[in-house]
């Protein structure tokens, strides 16, 4: 359940990474000057040449996750259905003990009113 808590602040690291991974990528394959005042194109050859890598790592590393990924969220899934239930069910039991305790009470003043009744 810790691990739940901690989520938004996974996610929002996620998010960051992934915008820093893309805004990389981006300044490298579009924000090259191939016409007056370029820099080396050696260079930007290289750069563009360390922007695939990094893309087909980050490509290998995904597909190797998704199938984790696809998984972890049929587990996902299944947990929400199991939490909605034990919700309902507890609700309802709310009630019903809820119900036992105000027959018990009536109960009491029953006997209370037999006994007075007795005397």
């Amino acid at each position: 359940m810790k691990l739940l808590q901690v989520w938004g602040s996974i996610e929002r690291r996620h998010v960051t990474a992934i915008t820093i991974i893309y805004e990389c990528l981006y300044a490298v394959a579009c924000r090259l000057h191939l016409l007056d005042g370029a820099m080396d194109i050696e260079l930007a050859s290289i750069a563009q040449s360390h922007a695939l890598d990094l893309t087909n790592s980050i490509e290998s590393l995904l597909s190797t996750f998704s199938p984790l990924a696809d998984e972890t969220a049929e587990l996902l899934s299944e947990l929400a259905e199991v939490v909605t239930q034990e919700r309902f069910l507890l609700e309802e039991f709310d009630d019903i003990f809820h119900t036992i305790r105000v027959l018990e009470l009536e109960e009491k003043s029953l006997r209370c009113s037999l006994i007075q009744l007795k005397c």
